[in-house]
């Protein structure tokens, strides 16, 4: 496959990348610049989104996609989709996500999300332009992923807190997830490997205070903020 990037009549040409080689391995929010072919870089996060529903950070990429890339016509769906994914958790992500793109959105859509967070149901089952979780069946929503009752003996099977945070996140349990590792980087500000992940987190939900919040604590107990944490401080400062 990779043989046919290259042309025999272009050898002098740069070859163009498959879009999923470019944005595959993007852990930045904004990649709108990364790909020139919006459109087609949007097509590749939905056909993602499809595959794997819970992946948030793919979620927050195709929404900032849309609002910075002339795609606002999907924005709608692309918010639903979040809604759908994470079913009754994270309503702070969804309610952080919502009001970022409510400038760029019908004021009919607005009404449909904010009832949909304020209730935990959807008012009708219209489909939105972009969505590609929705099923628009009416009826009682459906959760993608149903966790079981954790019992004490599996709680205890998780190697470490980053395990057992990223078990939370798989099933949208964010604020969960996020509480984990703030209070295991309290009990331990050196390890890296809860710092990163948590980092991820205030990044995924842009959650500037609890960032200011802990970035504070680490400072305070000596340690040496990593380049990634320093460039997410700068970050949210547009956030």
């Amino acid at each position: 496959m990779l043989g046919n990037i290259f042309s025999e009549k272009e050898q002098n040409a740069l070859p163009e990348l498959p879009v999923s080689f470019v944005l595959s391995p993007q852990k930045q929010l904004k990649v709108g610049a990364l790909y020139d072919d919006s459109l087609k870089a949007w097509k590749y996060y939905s056909h993602h989104i499809t595959r794997f529903p819970l992946d948030l950070r793919a979620h927050a990429q195709r929404l900032f996609l849309s609002l910075d890339n002339g795609l606002k016509a999907f924005l709608a769906g692309a918010i639903q989709d979040l809604f759908i994914a994470l079913g009754d958790n994270g309503a702070d992500l969804r309610r952080k996500m919502l009001e970022l793109v409510k400038p760029e959105l019908e004021t009919k859509d607005i009404a449909y999300f904010e009832v949909w967070l304020s209730t935990g149901k959807r008012k009708d089952f219209s489909y939105k332009a972009g969505s590609v979780l929705d099923q628009g069946l009416p009826g009682e929503s459906q959760k993608l992923v149903v966790p079981t009752e954790i019992e004490e003996e599996e709680v205890a099977s998780y190697g470490n807190a980053v395990e057992e945070a990223q078990a939370c996140l798989e099933y949208g349990q964010v604020e969960e997830a996020q509480k984990i590792l703030e209070e295991e980087l309290t009990r331990n500000s050196q390890d890296v490997d809860v710092a990163q992940e948590l980092l991820n987190i205030y990044q995924y939900t842009r959650d500037r205070s609890s960032l200011e919040s802990t970035t504070e604590k680490l400072l305070a107990a000596g340690v040496e903020l990593s380049e990634d944490w320093q460039q997410v401080q700068i970050e949210s400062q547009d956030w």
